[in-house]
């Protein structure tokens, strides 16, 4: 469903390229599977929602698109270049039975940066 031990490295040379295939690899995929990958994202969702509901909640009330936006929608936003790293940081913590929340306070602080701003 979900490969929360693949090493998501997009960053480090900023690649479009390189950011879809950590995508792909965590998800299980070769190639694109938009039904595929909107699939497990949402099987994904329905593990983490209440771990991650302040995030999510933060989302749906600061988000810049102009129309509204469900939990589960908020959190496929999550799967952005912006901060996927970051929301891979706190599936993996979370998947492992760790304590995610040192993860879920950056990611939350990476969103209160970016969205409060514009």
């Amino acid at each position: 469903m979900y490969n929360h031990k693949h090493k998501v490295n997009y960053r480090d040379n900023s690649s479009d390229d390189a950011f879809r295939q950590d995508l792909l690899a965590v998800f299980g995929f070769e190639s694109f599977d938009d039904d595929g990958i909107n699939e497990r994202i949402r099987a994904v969702y329905a593990k983490v929602d209440s771990e991650l509901k302040e995030v999510i909640d933060f989302v749906v009330a600061n988000h810049q698109m102009p129309f509204h936006l469900e939990g589960s929608m908020a959190f496929t936003f999550l799967f952005s270049w912006e901060y996927f790293d970051l929301l891979h940081a706190c599936l993996a913590k979370s998947f492992e039975g760790e304590d995610s929340s040192p993860e879920v306070a950056k990611l939350l602080y990476a969103l209160q940066e970016t969205l409060r701003d514009k």
